[in-house]
């Protein structure tokens, strides 16, 4: 059976056997991408996991906002950061902790309470 293709919402199909039709961008996936972590035990979550997992690891080695945008192709910095860049709780930990330091820094000695009733 040759592969018949039709463009539909924007996206390429194919329908490659009889009642299986997938998206050109579908393809990578179950041909290079599933195979491959399959032996790694880690399994497959999507595109838009795949994304998310991206632009989140993008952002906690520093690369730019801008840049994560660029690489994602958004029109919006807010969607980038809003919807794909996800905090970890070790990046809350790290906050936590830094904050912390930070008031250590800049905290004046709170008066006993007996020096406040005087």
């Amino acid at each position: 059976m040759r592969a018949e293709r039709f463009r539909a919402q924007g996206s390429i199909w194919l329908r490659l056997v009889p009642n299986l039709w997938l998206s050109v961008v579908e393809l990578p996936a179950r041909r290079v991408i599933r195979p491959a972590l399959k032996g790694s035990g880690v399994e497959w979550h999507g595109w838009h996991a795949f994304r998310r997992g991206l632009a989140t690891n993008l952002y906690r080695l520093g690369v730019p906002d801008k840049t994560i945008q660029a690489i994602l192709r958004h029109s919006n910095l807010s969607t980038t950061m809003n919807t794909y860049v996800k905090s970890v709780s070790a990046d809350a930990t790290a906050a936590m902790r830094a904050l912390e330091e930070l008031c250590k820094q800049h905290a004046t000695t709170v008066p006993s309470r007996e020096a406040a009733v005087m």
